[in-house]
């Protein structure tokens, strides 16, 4: 890790667990992720200040190229824990990521993963950031159980 570029650092492949639960995708399904607008993490060349009222930020310096760790969310997002995980996982070259539970991307009436994480970047298996973008309308859900089904939500073999 203190030999990539900042260039370099943003296609990293992700790490094998969620970053805050620790589980597998395969445990959790859905999509790795990586930003939302309220909690995320993600290296910069320079600090980066700020937060919400229960949201808050930290930064951390991770190696000697002066990059910054940097991640954003709730108090419990932000424990010491996750923090030291999360730098671990990028000096091993790796992207943390972060589940669609403990980001908050689960249907509200049954709880199963959303079909898109909408609000949100995830990564890929290659290391590539894909933003689901908010539409307007409502994801629906692809439960069949649930009131919020929609036909046309089909999961996915690889979800």
């Amino acid at each position: 890790m203190a030999d990539l570029s900042y260039a370099e650092i943003q296609v990293l492949r992700p790490a094998m667990t969620c970053m805050v639960c620790e589980q597998t995708i395969k445990d959790t399904g859905g999509r790795r992720l990586v930003a939302q607008p309220l909690r995320g993490t993600n290296v910069f060349e320079h600090a980066m200040p700020g937060g919400f009222e229960n949201f808050h930020s930290c930064t951390r310096l991770l190696n000697h190229r002066e990059l910054y760790q940097v991640i954003w969310g709730e108090d419990w997002f932000l424990s010491d824990q996750v923090i030291n995980r999360v730098k671990a996982i990028y000096l091993e070259g790796l992207r943390p990521w972060f589940c669609q539970a403990c980001g908050s991307r689960l249907c509200y009436s049954c709880g199963e993963i959303l079909p898109r994480p909408v609000m949100s970047d995830y990564v890929d298996d290659d290391g590539g950031i894909v933003h689901c973008p908010c539409l307007g309308a409502d994801p629906g859900c692809w439960n069949p159980e649930c009131e919020r089904h929609r036909p046309y939500n089909i999961r996915p073999d690889f979800l």
